[in-house]
């Protein structure tokens, strides 16, 4: 990733990935490369896919009507 304010690579401490990441929210962090202030800013991606494993019911037993 490239430093938005330096226009060189990126490089922030670890603890705010971890940060954004575990809590799913955007921290303002100081970075390492040119000591300015940056957002991190966490982005979910859902992917369906069909489930082909037998399973009457869903994670939360809810039932599954069957089709022919």
């Amino acid at each position: 990733m490239i430093c938005p304010n330096c226009k060189n690579t990126l490089e922030v401490p670890d603890y705010a990935y971890i940060n954004a990441k575990t809590y799913h929210h955007k921290v303002t962090v100081t970075t390492n490369c040119c000591q300015s202030l940056v957002y991190l800013k966490p982005i979910t991606e859902i992917v369906v896919i069909k489930n082909d494993s037998g399973r009457w019911e869903d994670d939360w037993g809810n039932p599954v009507k069957k089709i022919n």
